[in-house]
């Protein structure tokens, strides 16, 4: 019997059209798996509730409420789900962990696919 694949859930959330494009671009992997998108940055504690995703990649600047305050509020509420952040800003890295909120990787929205898609595996099978 051939084991079967355990799939990456990830929850999107940006205020941008890119939202849409990097959904259709994620259901062509095999082992990925969008359970959520939202471009409200206030409802993401909640989607993350209902939607239990393994990663969530977000958008740093968003209006209502920075990336950067809703991953500290995840954080404060005791929720460790790794979180990917996408930017323009190509003066930000994973050095800057104070400044990201305790993202656990930093991905310039001009990156490659391949990049972005590394980033999503290691964060949601962390063995690999």
């Amino acid at each position: 019997m051939a084991e079967e694949k355990s799939m990456i859930k990830i929850l999107l959330v940006d205020d941008q059209l890119s939202l849409k494009g990097l959904h259709m671009r994620i259901a062509l992997e095999s082992d990925l798996l969008v359970v959520g998108e939202t471009s409200n940055s206030p409802a993401v504690i909640q989607l993350i509730e209902e939607s239990s995703p393994d990663v969530v990649i977000m958008d740093l600047d968003m209006a209502g409420m920075e990336g950067i305050h809703t991953i500290q509020a995840l954080r404060a509420k005791g929720n460790t789900t790794p979180v990917i952040i996408l930017s323009f800003d190509p003066d930000l890295n994973d050095h800057d962990r104070p400044y990201t909120g305790e993202a656990i990787k930093y991905i310039e929205k001009l990156a490659s696919v391949t990049e972005l898609l590394s980033a999503i595996h290691q964060a949601g099978d962390p063995s690999k």
